[in-house]
């Protein structure tokens, strides 16, 4: 996924609570939506005339508040899910001061890798196959199972022939 579209991906999402979403993706997403505040502050003031607070909330800075809020908690949830910390933990960032210790705390730390309670890793979208080798170990109950979804890795070219070896070995105990 590009840059841009992790940028745009929140607003795609827009009231998806559930699911996970990496720091990337939330690190992107908020510059991007106070620039667009920011931007859409300056187009209030240049053509719509609404210079001072005192002249109310401007049209555009509201519907821009109504399009970004909703998506912005959202994406807050899904990243404190791929921390494996439930959506109740948004509560703490409404408190003065606790939100900046709590931001720098959880949202510049790493995922949970692998699957966690909130679904799959974000990441494996990103590096393919990779996480998928970790994953394919717990997406099946049986070892038969799990020996022909590395075979169909490897008929797919996700895998090396070594890492299927390493993997069936690793599959069947040996």
């Amino acid at each position: 996924m590009t840059n841009i579209e992790l940028m745009i991906r929140p607003l795609r999402k827009y009231a998806v609570f559930s699911g996970r979403a990496r720091r990337k993706e939330y690190w992107l997403f908020i510059p991007f939506a106070l620039v667009v505040g920011f931007l859409g502050g300056v187009i209030d003031a240049a053509f719509l005339g609404y210079e001072d607070l005192d002249d109310g909330v401007s049209p555009l800075s509201l519907l821009l508040t109504l399009v970004f809020v909703v998506p912005s908690i959202a994406l807050l949830v899904r990243r404190l899910h791929d921390l494996d910390k439930g959506g109740w933990w948004i509560l703490p960032f409404f408190i003065p001061i606790v939100n900046l210790v709590l931001m720098i705390v959880f949202l510049t730390r790493s995922g949970t890798s692998g699957t966690n309670r909130f679904g799959d890793d974000p990441l494996s979208e990103k590096n393919g196959h990779k996480n998928n080798i970790k994953n394919a170990y717990v997406s099946k109950d049986t070892t038969e199972a799990k020996l022909k979804e590395i075979e169909q890795m490897f008929e797919k070219s996700l895998i090396t022939d070594e890492e299927r070896m390493q993997m069936r070995n690793k599959v069947l105990g040996i």
